[in-house]
């Protein structure tokens, strides 16, 4: 008898659905101004300095504190470095929201390709739930992220190379 309890409960646990999160909000927006001139655009531009200076007050003033800040790890395979736009972008935001004393949490695990699977986290680890993520990623990857997060294909807007201003 016993034997067969555990059985049925090793059943149900092997067929019961992935925990969900609920994240009170998820906001998306992508690195700022590259610097094409410089190591192959792995940078910002000073362009892209003053922005990531702005978009700090622009992410406060509009969405209030932010509780996790995840970006692309810059370290692709074989530890050969990738673009470091997102870490520069997020890092007044980071800054200033230390000074503020504002507690958050920052996060890096995913290289650009590797979207589905920070969705997969945000949707389904309980550390997410009623938090504010903001993800700041590759453009070519945020419509397929967005569709990732459960929207409408035909609501995705479509990304441009030089938009460096939109947030979602």
């Amino acid at each position: 008898m016993l034997k067969t309890c555990l059985a049925g409960l090793a059943a149900v646990a092997l067929f019961a659905p992935v925990a969900q999160a609920v994240p009170k909000q998820v906001i998306i927006t992508r690195h700022a101004d590259r610097d094409a001139g410089n190591m192959q655009g792995l940078t910002l531009n000073p362009r892209g300095y003053v922005r990531a200076l702005k978009y700090g007050d622009y992410i406060l003033n509009t969405y209030g504190n932010v509780d996790v800040i995840v970006s692309t790890n810059p370290n692709g395979r074989s530890n050969i470095l990738h673009s470091i736009r997102q870490l520069q972008t997020l890092a007044p935001l980071a800054s200033a929201m230390t000074q503020l004393g504002h507690k958050f949490e920052f996060q890096n695990p995913y290289r650009s390709a590797e979207y589905q699977d920070l969705v997969d986290d945000v949707m389904s680890n309980a550390e997410y739930q009623d938090k504010t993520v903001l993800i700041c990623w590759d453009y070519k990857m945020i419509p397929q992220m967005i569709t990732a997060f459960g929207a409408s294909a035909d609501l995705v807007p479509k990304w441009r190379k030089k938009d460096y201003d939109s947030v979602v």
